[in-house]
């Protein structure tokens, strides 16, 4: 079964790479090497320098919501390389080894917890911005299609619900109740499960309790990356098009595009996943899909690069 799930994995991975190739010359090589002219170096620089920011607040998030006091610049360097490995492979598999690099400052269990509460925080935090986003397009008065607008609301409202959903769940300790009636009727012994949820649960219940006011910052400091990443989208569209009559409907596009990563998650695939998102998003939007490609695209690379050079910060670990 492993070796069928490791060929999927690869298969995928050849196909998103088709995939990207597929949309690039949709783009058209010409215009992309277009596109890089007009950004040019203090362009390039500048998005650079916010991307930096905004990878040096979501890993301050990370510090804070860690047990241990880890300093930043590690936090950082691991955060990194994990969010790396989450732009390329699926299923966010550069959580996993958040908690393996994390584990050389604390033990294991604690570097898991520390991981698992930011990601707890961030499904709160990710809808805020989202829902902000799409009340700051509305305050401009977007121009497009009222049932676009109204579907991209009522989604913007739906993301919450994960985190509400896990919220009650701790509050009650219904998995850890669940899984007990279940190991009594399967007779099968899941004490181990349930105590790794029953640890999640205290430790998210002592956080907020005794740490709110650390519950807050990280919640803070990620909802000021997700704003920090609106404005770098803004930018990168500025610097390749003429976008002063689309502006507010490019800020409707960016909600609907992280809108769409709750659902993109679940694909196995990651790269030519979000350009093609952005396509649809902006096809939808009566905007021009290739120019979406192209945005996403400089936004991939910027991402890559910041958190690349990030990495060589694990050289001084």
């Amino acid at each position: 079964m492993k070796k069928v799930y490791d060929i999927a994995k690869v298969c995928f991975f050849l196909l998103s790479l088709v995939l990207m190739y597929y949309l690039l010359d949709h783009i058209g090589f010409a215009n992309i090497k277009d596109s890089f002219i007009k950004i040019g170096f203090v362009g390039a620089a500048t998005l650079v320098l916010m991307g930096f920011v905004e990878n040096v607040l979501d890993s301050a998030s990370l510090k804070y919501a860690s047990p241990k006091n880890i300093p930043l610049y590690k936090v950082h360097a691991i955060n990194s390389v994990g969010g790396i490995l989450n732009s390329v492979f699926p299923w966010e598999a550069g959580e996993f080894v958040k908690s393996i690099l994390i584990k050389k400052d604390t033990t294991l269990n604690e570097a898991v917890m520390g991981v698992v509460l930011y990601n707890f925080i961030f499904k709160i935090s990710k809808p805020v911005a989202i829902f902000v986003t799409m009340i700051a397009a509305i305050f401009l008065k977007v121009e497009s299609d009222i049932t676009y607008i109204v579907l991209i609301f009522a989604s913007s409202l739906i993301s919450f619900i994960p985190y509400i959903a896990i919220s009650l769940l701790i509050k009650f300790s219904a998995v850890t109740k669940i899984s007990k009636l279940a190991g009594k009727v399967t007779k099968r012994d899941l004490s181990v499960f349930i105590d790794k949820v029953d640890q999640f649960e205290s430790a998210v219940s002592k956080f907020r309790q005794r740490r709110g006011k650390s519950f807050f910052l990280v919640f803070f400091l990620q909802f000021s990356g997700r704003m920090m990443s609106l404005i770098t989208f803004l930018l990168a569209a500025w610097l390749i098009g003429d976008v002063t009559d689309i502006f507010a409907i490019l800020i409707l596009s960016h909600a609907a595009i992280n809108l769409a990563n709750y659902v993109v998650m679940l694909v196995p695939a990651k790269l030519g996943v979000a350009e093609s998102t952005s396509y649809l998003i902006f096809s939808m939007l009566g905007l021009d899909g290739g120019f979406g490609i192209m945005v996403t695209l400089i936004l991939r690379i910027k991402a890559l690069f910041t958190q690349g050079v990030s990495c060589l910060l694990l050289l001084f670990l």
